[in-house]
């Protein structure tokens, strides 16, 4: 048996040769998301109208309704995935890199397929079987993780607050100030989304789109539009701080995973974990630094996807969520909202008799996990390939050398900082008349200790 490590070279080659039915898999499930597909038409009015009641004390079961239109179209593509399968399991794969590499293309074919199933249950109204296919696509939290988010949420209580004080660097009171009461419209986040992408010198700069219906910032690899997008939802508002924290998240991770992920023929599947993870870690060392908060995934998502599994409903579910939630958190209804949501979308009777939870959010707390326990066994470069699923990450990982993967890869180049002096440099000069992107002033940077990253 051949055991000699493979280069990421040796992979990218390996991909090449599978290049023509690659290319054909990425545009057929090129359209296939499934968050659009679970995303209810007016959500945005639906939520509104949810929050008002629950800051009332009353907690609803929220009707929800699709787009047919889209869910017909995705279901419409069953029979061009299956005869793909076919295909592919026709295909010789004789070495270990081709094995690996049609491994990762064969994996991304069944995810689709469960989101075309997944588009079916949801037309015919069945709970039951769009659990399945859920299921199928994102698994569910083990043991382990679930008693760490039940001591996560008890260790919150007992503090009073999801926020854990810590020590931050020294920064201008001013310029914290400056950056914390600004509000940045999707027009200037898709602004600064676009200069980040540039800063990396990559020619795998993605469309940023700014669309109505759309309930958070999102990477998409897959997408409506038939190619990757980078969504912001037409009405978000962020403070300077929370929009270099976005930008790390989303560019100079997901998005640099993702074209990290080309180097080896990995289309992204939906499952992500390692995806989260990679994020969540970036965000929690970004909060440390700049704004002293030791800022963790929340165990919430996990909790609520627990509850729903077991049968409760949108209500039961919110209902207990919100009183697990520290009682002088801010806007406490709004965060229920937003942790209930989001394990119901994509149900068709929120009562919930199926006992039906869509559990893709249950990465940020297992990834994160996951991501520091890579970072202990000193394999944090292989987060670069954040679109696999855990299973492949841990594939490659036997399959190639650390060092190889150090050096073949996009580096994370830390560019928040920079950011920042950039929207300071605005905002000193109002950011009414000017664009981010515009303002050429110089700025004195802030010293930031490196080792924070390391």
């Amino acid at each position: 048996m051949e055991t000699t490590k493979k280069t990421i070279a040796e992979l990218n080659k390996a991909s090449e040769e599978f290049s023509p039915i690659r290319e054909e898999l990425r545009s057929t499930i090129s359209t296939l998301n499934p968050v659009e597909l679970v995303t209810p038409k007016d959500v945005a009015k639906v939520k509104n109208g949810w929050i008002e009641s629950a800051e009332k004390g009353i907690f609803e079961n929220p009707q929800f309704s699709y787009n047919e239109e889209l869910l017909k179209d995705t279901k419409g593509k069953t029979e061009e995935l299956q005869d793909l399968q076919i295909k592919l399991l026709r295909l010789t794969r004789e070495t270990p890199a081709k094995e690996f590499v049609w491994g990762l293309m064969y994996s991304a074919l069944n995810d689709a397929i469960a989101t075309t199933a997944l588009a079916e249950s949801m037309l015919a109204g069945d709970d039951v079987a769009s659990k399945v296919a859920v299921a199928i696509k994102y698994g569910k939290t083990e043991e382990k993780n679930l008693r760490l988010a039940h001591e996560a949420a008890v260790s919150i209580q007992q503090r009073g607050s999801v926020k854990d004080p810590c020590e931050k660097i020294a920064f201008a009171e001013e310029d914290f100030n400056l950056l914390k009461s600004s509000k940045l419209r999707a027009g200037e986040i898709k602004r600064m989304f676009e200069w980040m992408m540039n800063e990396y010198n990559s020619n795998k700069k993605w469309p940023v789109e700014i669309i109505e219906d759309c309930s958070a910032i999102d990477v998409r690899d897959k997408s409506s539009f038939g190619h990757p997008i980078i969504a912001i939802p037409a009405d978000r508002e962020v403070s300077g701080w929370k929009l270099a924290e976005l930008l790390g998240h989303e560019i100079e991770c997901h998005w640099r995973n993702s074209v990290n992920s080309e180097l080896i023929g990995a289309l992204k599947g939906d499952d992500e974990l390692v995806y989260e993870g990679l994020a969540t870690t970036k965000d929690n060392r970004f909060n440390k630094l700049y704004l002293g908060d030791n800022k963790c995934p929340q165990p919430y998502y996990i909790l609520a996807e627990e509850l729903a599994l077991q049968g409760q409903s949108f209500a039961e579910v919110s209902s207990q969520i919100y009183n697990m939630l520290p009682s002088k958190l801010k806007n406490k209804a709004r965060s229920t909202w937003v942790y209930t949501y989001r394990t119901f979308r994509g149900i068709t009777d929120t009562a919930n008799p199926a006992g039906y939870a869509f559990t893709k959010d249950r990465a940020y707390f297992e990834g994160f996990i996951y991501a520091n326990e890579l970072r202990m066994r000193g394999l944090n470069h292989y987060l670069s390939f954040g679109t696999l699923s855990k299973d492949h990450l841990e594939k490659l990982i036997t399959l190639t050398d650390l060092e190889d993967v150090e050096k073949s890869t996009i580096p994370d180049k830390k560019l928040q900082q920079k950011a920042i002096e950039k929207m300071l440099k605005c905002l000193r000069y109002g950011s009414q008349s000017t664009s981010l992107a515009e303002v050429k002033s110089q700025v004195p940077a802030v010293a930031v200790p490196q080792t924070i990253y390391a």
